[in-house]
């Protein structure tokens, strides 16, 4: 799964009942710091980094170059 959690604004309770509703400010900041808290534990061993090597290295590299220069 991929998190971007910079970009949350709310959460929902309860999707699709008649309870459902959108996390308030204080509950959203609490589920986006246990989120954080959950990623940075152990080092933050239950993350996949991916390290590129080779031909596609080498081609993402002179992408990225195009793009950004």
């Amino acid at each position: 799964m991929c998190f971007h959690v910079g970009m949350t604004e709310a959460f929902v309770w309860d999707y699709g009942q008649r309870e459902e509703r959108f996390t308030d400010f204080a509950e959203t900041t609490r589920i986006l710091n246990e989120i954080h808290e959950e990623f940075v534990r152990d080092g933050g061993s239950i993350q996949y980094a991916h390290k590129a090597s080779g031909t596609i290295a080498l081609l993402w590299k002179i992408t990225f170059l195009k793009i950004v220069f």
